[in-house]
């Protein structure tokens, strides 16, 4: 982000900051609503099931990252 607006870094780390805390309140907010709906146990249930998720999801990217830093680094070198 202050890559992104290096004019305004008190702004950046401000909104950085403000979406890290979003992300921790929505988090804990599933997480109860979880709690609430089944069980203390079904939240362990959903946290692997995510996990798991998360995991493919990173796992089938990793070849596209892969391809993107390739030709971004030949367009550096100019190859």
């Amino acid at each position: 982000m202050i890559t992104a607006a290096p004019k305004a870094v008190e702004a950046a780390s401000a909104l950085w900051v403000a979406v890290f805390n979003l992300t921790i309140g929505l988090g804990a907010l599933a997480g109860g609503a979880v709690v609430d709906a089944v069980s203390l146990p079904a939240v362990l249930v959903f946290a692997g099931v995510l996990l798991a998720l998360v995991t493919l999801a990173v796992w089938s990217g990793r070849g596209a990252f892969a391809s993107t830093s390739e030709t971004r680094d030949s367009h550096r070198t100019g190859t």
